[in-house]
């Protein structure tokens, strides 16, 4: 297994941090009959992440990591959208 697929929960209310991860699959189709029998009316995001890799950024100041996440490969699930 080279990389697990990660549902988030995005809640555009909430104060930082906004979205926060609700499952971990081996399998992109599991996580996709997850997220199809989730609650609507919210949004979700499917992130494909690496094992054994770092997908963090450092800082230009060089004193902290940032989020990686907008590089890898994710699916947004809009409100609206039925999974």
């Amino acid at each position: 297994m080279e990389s697990v697929w990660v549902i988030f929960s995005v809640d555009k209310e909430a104060v930082f941090p906004n979205f926060f991860p609700v499952g971990v699959y081996s399998v992109k189709e599991e996580a996709e009959r997850q997220i199809a029998v989730l609650p609507k009316g919210h949004s979700y995001q499917l992130f494909e992440l690496p094992i054994d890799t770092f997908f963090g950024e450092m800082a230009k100041d060089g004193r902290k990591v940032e989020s990686g996440l907008g590089r890898l490969m994710h699916i947004h699930y809009g409100v609206n959208e039925e999974g």
